[in-house]
Formats: C-alpha cells, structure tokens, sequence
C-alpha cells in the first residue's frame, strides 16, 4: 500500500486508515529504520492523506489538519504513528 501527504512525501505502508475504537484518529503502520523524529517532522501537520492499494483494496483521502499524536517504533521494528484529525474529538 502507499500513503501520500500534503507535504508530498510518498511511502510504502502495511496499513493506513482512521481508528476504528476513536473517531478522528488516524494510523499508520510502517516497515522503517530512520529515527523517529524525522518521521515525526514530515507527518505532524499534513493536511491530507491519501491510501493506494493493494490491488482490490479502494484508494481512500483523508482530508484535514492533522497533529502528530504519538510515534514509537514496535517489537518488530516497525513504526507506529497516531495523528489527530483536527476539529474532532
């Protein structure tokens, strides 16, 4: 799967989308080994996010403010990010 921004970074994703337990929060899921604070640079703030694939799977855009919730990298050594959509709660 791929995930766009607003910033126009582009990445290759294992999941992105809105929580299903909390209404405005969106994750995502990621294999990668920079630091985290330089994800934490290029998600806080997007104003949009788009999903692309896995064929069968429909493009999804998730349009809105976003701030920067949590990071932290996982067991597995992937990363987890949690954005807030603005205006929401």
């Amino acid at each position: 799967m791929k995930l766009a921004t607003s910033k126009g970074n582009e990445y290759d994703v294992m999941w992105a989308g809105e929580s299903v337990g909390k209404h405005g929060r969106f994750l995502v899921q990621m294999a990668e080994v920079r630091p985290l604070v330089e994800l934490i640079a290029e998600f806080d703030g997007i104003e949009w996010a788009k999903t692309v694939g896995p064929d069968g799977q429909p493009d999804r855009e998730f349009a809105g403010t976003m701030r920067l919730e949590a990071a932290s990298r996982l067991g597995n050594g992937n990363v987890l990010i949690t954005l807030e959509m603005e205006g929401t709660v």
